[in-house]
């Protein structure tokens, strides 16, 4: 579940 969270995160910084 972190892992998801935290690799979410980067996703969504990337697409910014």
């Amino acid at each position: 579940n972190s892992k998801s969270f935290f690799v979410r995160q980067t996703s969504n910084q990337n697409l910014e």
